[in-house]
């Protein structure tokens, strides 16, 4: 009877454990791909460059009455209503876009070549492009027919140059940032604002504490 008394909570515990097991491992697989998703993660630049160009477009669209992106197409195309936009950024070469398909879709972000854009200060910008494709994380436009082979390829070479003025900014700031950690790191503060104490153990900080000491000696005698 004891025996059969010490078995019955042995059996319930190895049942419960048998009935958990398959969480418990679906779990733990779920965590760890989590972790190598954080540790093999690759540096989105164009991503980073997005987020914080997104807000400042938007704040630049204050005041301005330009809701509309428009493709302006030619013979052989029709015009495309393309999508609502959100922010803008007018630079000396190109135009950077935030626009929305939806009101509830995400931001999609496009870099122009400011030579294309026309009516700028009414509520539509038309683009005088076909339509618009995809390039890595951002949308670039079709050019229409009548341009040149020349003109496209001085068009696709002033986005090009573009987009790497913004990769080449965006890493400087970053490779700053981590000098600054890897300082504030290297020499032992929890906080920027901290300040470097002088260390105790250096000839400078000796010869002060040695002239403290004597100026202290004739002070104690009188």
């Amino acid at each position: 009877m004891d025996m059969l008394e010490l078995m019955i909570p042995l059996i319930v515990v190895i049942m419960v454990m048998a009935l958990l097991w398959k969480p418990i491992q679906w779990i733990v697989e779920f965590l760890h791909r989590r972790s190598m998703l954080i540790i093999w993660r690759q540096q989105d630049l164009h991503g980073n460059i997005m987020k914080k160009n997104k807000l400042v477009a938007k704040a630049n669209l204050r005041g301005s009455s330009v809701r509309w992106l428009y493709c302006t197409g030619n013979k052989d195309t029709r015009p495309i209503k393309w999508a609502r936009v959100r922010g803008i950024i007018w630079g000396r070469d190109c135009v950077q876009v935030f626009f929305q398909f939806s009101r509830f879709s995400s931001y999609r972000w496009a870099i122009i070549p400011k030579e294309l854009c026309d009516d700028s200060l009414g509520r539509v910008l038309r683009v005088r492009c076909a339509c618009f494709r995809s390039k890595g994380n951002f949308y670039v436009p079709v050019y229409v027919s009548e341009l040149t082979k020349e003109e496209a390829a001085r068009y696709d070479r002033i986005v090009n140059d573009y987009e790497q003025f913004l990769i080449d900014d965006e890493m400087i700031v970053e490779i700053k940032e981590q000098s600054v950690d890897s300082t504030i790191e290297a020499i032992g503060c929890n906080r920027p604002a901290e300040r470097v104490t002088t260390r105790e153990d250096t000839l400078e900080a000796s010869g002060r504490k040695e002239l403290t000491e004597r100026n202290k000696e004739p002070a104690e005698a009188v």
